[in-house]
């Protein structure tokens, strides 16, 4: 099943009227995060992008914003259409770049008041598909109404260690001994604590979860029916990027 409907503009009709979502998981978080941006700005309201971890600077990376603010709130302001970037600043001493990472959540917390939407990248996984989580992350605030989580099905077919971030402690979790991603690595992260839903009932019936199977255009057609089929369509298969859904059901875990 294909809806004629973008993703985007699905998933901008179910979140809350005053959302304030973290997007986690890996595969497509950022690139989801801006065109939630345009999606929002484009009906009229005011957004808010930011990040609970780490991002690539704005200078480096395009998120779609009309004003970019590092280190200061001074000036922000929400007005109806456009998107505003805030982060603070810091030297990655392991890639020697300039990079951006969460304000002060407190700080988050209050800035959000003043805006229609707040589009939070909360995750990090080093540009892999899948990841197993730490014990400290996602971040996502007490104050996010939703969450959604995407995972890479790029990953399907491909070597553990080459596609899954913090593989070891997956394994060790787990006991996987698999030497390839297959639908059966897909539904376990589906179904671990440390998996995909982390953090969707932190607060209860308060806060919703999205989960978002993606990358799906770079799957044969028969590749991906196939793997629909043993993964389960309770679950939304889409491309962020061609901003498309492919099939499922289920929108709210």
């Amino acid at each position: 099943m294909s809806s004629s409907v973008g993703l985007t503009a699905c998933l901008t009709g179910l979140l809350d009227f005053r959302p304030r979502v973290a997007i986690t998981g890996c595969g497509g978080k950022t690139s989801l995060m801006i065109a939630l941006g345009v999606e929002y700005a484009s009906r009229g309201r005011s957004v808010l992008i930011t990040t609970t971890t780490k991002l690539r600077s704005p200078y480096e990376l395009d998120y779609g914003c009309d004003s970019i603010f590092l280190d200061s709130t001074d000036g922000i302001c929400a007005e109806p259409g456009r998107r505003v970037f805030y982060a603070r600043t810091f030297d990655d001493g392991r890639t020697n770049r300039r990079k951006v990472c969460s304000p002060d959540l407190a700080e988050l917390a209050r800035l959000a008041k003043d805006f229609d939407v707040v589009l939070m990248e909360a995750d990090g996984s080093r540009g892999l598909p899948l990841k197993y989580h730490h014990p400290w992350d996602p971040v996502i605030p007490s104050f996010s109404t939703d969450v959604i989580a995407l995972a890479g099905m790029g990953a399907l077919d491909e070597p553990l260690e080459r596609v899954v971030y913090n593989c070891e402690e997956y394994r060790k979790a787990t006991g996987d001994t698999d030497a390839v991603v297959s639908e059966r690595t897909i539904r376990r992260f589906l179904d671990i604590d440390e998996g995909l839903r982390k953090g969707f009932s932190d607060h209860g019936d308060s806060r919703r979860g999205f989960v978002l199977l993606n990358q799906c255009d770079l799957l044969s057609a028969d590749r991906l029916e196939k793997a629909m089929d043993a993964i389960g369509d309770e679950y939304l298969y889409v491309s962020v990027q061609l901003d498309r859904i492919y099939g499922g059901t289920k929108w709210i875990s």
